[in-house]
């Protein structure tokens, strides 16, 4: 996972899913900026819910186009997997089974099994399938950012406006069919609790630095 960079330069680094394209470089100094405002969800006012309405908006539409690209190499990644392993099986497992008198005349191109281990060994195989990892890796990270935002977003909405509390969610909770389910405004509530706290644990390394 060397390629999968997230420093002090607050940038996301992965390889392009077909190996040969240059590597993908993501800015993501606003994310990161607007991911350290998410405390201020604790004492938002009318007066600022306007300015930071919008910044979790323009964080939440770059976190998904970045998500998007990414999603689009991790499409890329896997194909060529699949074609790697296609190769090994048809072109490179027989002849090392039979060097290795795994084969025989009854299976010339061996056991299921066997091509299998062939191609988890595969140098190349395994290269293709740690850039899958990587590229899968960045994906998920940015899909984490763009649920944040839009979280965010319509915490701000019910803080700032709650006057509807009182309407319940049909999808859950008291009054609905799944008791003891929590209603969207109940998760929102809960996930301001979960957001308006820093916990310095988690920036060890520095801001911008995750911890795994």
């Amino acid at each position: 996972m060397d390629s999968l960079v997230l420093g002090a330069d607050k940038a996301l680094m992965f390889p392009a899913g077909n190996g040969t394209d240059r590597p993908l470089v993501f800015d993501l100094t606003g994310i990161f900026k607007a991911e350290g405002r998410l405390v201020e969800l604790q004492a938002v006012t009318k007066a600022k819910a306007g300015e930071l309405t919008y910044t979790f908006i323009v964080a939440w539409r770059d976190a998904s186009d970045y998500w998007k690209r990414a999603r689009a190499q991790l499409i890329r990644a896997k194909r060529a997997l699949k074609e790697v392993r296609a190769r090994v099986i048809l072109d490179r497992s027989s002849s090392i089974l039979k060097e290795k008198g795994l084969a025989s005349s009854r299976s010339p191109a061996g056991s299921e099994g066997l091509r299998e281990s062939v191609v988890s060994l595969d140098p190349e195989y395994q290269a293709v399938s740690d850039r899958v990892e990587q590229v899968e890796a960045a994906s998920d990270f940015l899909e984490t950012k763009v649920e944040l935002f839009k979280m965010a977003y319509f915490s701000v909405d019910k803080l700032v406006d709650p006057s509807d509390r009182a309407h319940r969610d049909v999808s859950g909770g008291a009054g609905s069919d799944e008791p003891g389910v929590l209603t969207r405004e109940e998760r929102l509530e809960e996930f301001v609790r979960e957001k308006a706290v820093v916990n310095p644990s988690h920036y060890r390394g520095g801001f911008g630095a995750p911890v795994y």
